[in-house]
């Protein structure tokens, strides 16, 4: 399941890269976020003659525990100013991936949300290109049976902010639906300039984008920014996908045990009256867990918890609905979504539960 809202996500959003690097054929390198990182860049959205405008302020902010802070400040056409932040893991770009998305998509205007994920953030997963040296020389060209194009090409240089960056051409008929032109620089963790035109489609706003032309440009790059005194919250649900407490223990058990985990992002814990819980993707497929605190849930929680120990079946809801879940319980957790048999197992069932049942909280 996760797996599937993440190829989900990942198709709307179409193609992406991490972010960049530049400067006269340097090699590409990208993602590397540091504190008091300070970007200003200038919005616009110009389309039937008509040119929309606004400001995006992008800041890195240590954290906690080696986390950091990714700012988002901005306004877009007038509208209300927007300010969120994601608290994310530097050295896991899902995790930054996943924090700032679903901010983009929950806690901005829809437009404004795609517009800036669209042009600035669409640059998040790595191609090929890792690594490469872009120069004149350097390339990517693909045709599908369809005849759709998806092609990279360095057209040359431009300065933006006072800093030279390399041009990229990205042709993705296919995947985008568009042409994207990305300036990349190797000191700055973002695009310097992004700039979409003969746009074909673009996810949720469709047709309405016929003739577009986006563009975010750098304005101003400071490396030793001020901290703001107040971090905007952000969109609790999502930064809540991180593991805590009990889960983050039997999540490093698996780990230790020579499982991979590759992905988490929380479920609907509450529907069964969990005080936690998370999708997980392990061994490359999916499973739930539940962890219940047993000082605060009720007393018909605790019994159907009983009863799925005895039965491997978790009721919940009304008796009418008659909603259930297969699985296994160990202590006061409910490992879920191995199996819906006869339709399917995960490839590792066997093996993660008998992990699980060997697992001491």
């Amino acid at each position: 399941m996760v797996k599937l809202h993440r190829c989900i996500m990942l198709v709307t959003l179409a193609i992406a890269f991490l972010v960049v690097s530049g400067g006269a054929w340097a090699q590409w390198w990208s993602f590397y976020f540091q504190p008091a990182q300070h970007l200003v860049y200038d919005m616009s959205w110009e389309q039937d003659g008509i040119k929309r405008l606004g400001t995006l302020d992008v800041r890195v902010q240590e954290s906690s525990d080696e986390y950091l802070y990714i700012i988002m400040l901005g306004e877009f056409d007038g509208g209300e100013p927007f300010a969120f932040s994601a608290d994310v893991d530097p050295e896991d770009p899902d995790d930054i991936f996943f924090q700032v998305a679903m901010n983009l998509m929950t806690e901005v205007p829809e437009e404004v949300g795609e517009f800036i994920f669209g042009t600035l953030w669409l640059p998040w997963f790595d191609l090929p290109m890792q690594g490469d040296v872009l120069d004149e020389e350097w390339g990517f060209y693909e045709m599908d049976e369809d005849g759709s194009v998806f092609s990279l090409s360095v057209t040359g240089t431009e300065a933006y902010a006072g800093m030279e960056g390399t041009i990229v051409r990205i042709d993705a008929e296919a995947d985008i639906g568009a042409t994207m032109d990305l300036a990349i620089h190797d000191d700055v963790p973002l695009p310097i300039m992004v700039s979409v035109f003969n746009i074909q489609e673009w996810h949720e706003l469709g047709e309405t984008m016929a003739g577009a032309v986006l563009t975010m440009a750098l304005r101003q790059f400071e490396t030793e920014a001020e901290p703001l005194a107040e971090v905007p919250a952000g969109n609790v649900m999502w930064q809540a996908a991180r593991p805590t407490g009990v889960l983050a223990e039997l999540l490093e058990y698996f780990e230790a045990e020579g499982f991979e985990i590759s992905f988490t992002m929380p479920n609907n814990f509450e529907q069964l009256g969990a005080a936690d819980g998370l999708w997980v993707e392990i061994a490359d497929d999916d499973m739930e867990l539940f962890w219940f605190d047993r000082s605060q849930a009720s007393d018909e929680t605790l019994q159907r918890l009983a009863d799925a120990e005895e039965t491997g079946e978790f009721h919940y809801g009304t008796e009418e609905m008659g909603m259930r879940m297969t699985g296994i319980v160990r202590g006061d957790i409910f490992l879920a979504g191995l199996a819906f048999e006869p339709f399917y197992v995960h490839p590792y069932k066997d093996e993660i539960e008998a992990a699980f049942a060997a697992f001491e909280q």
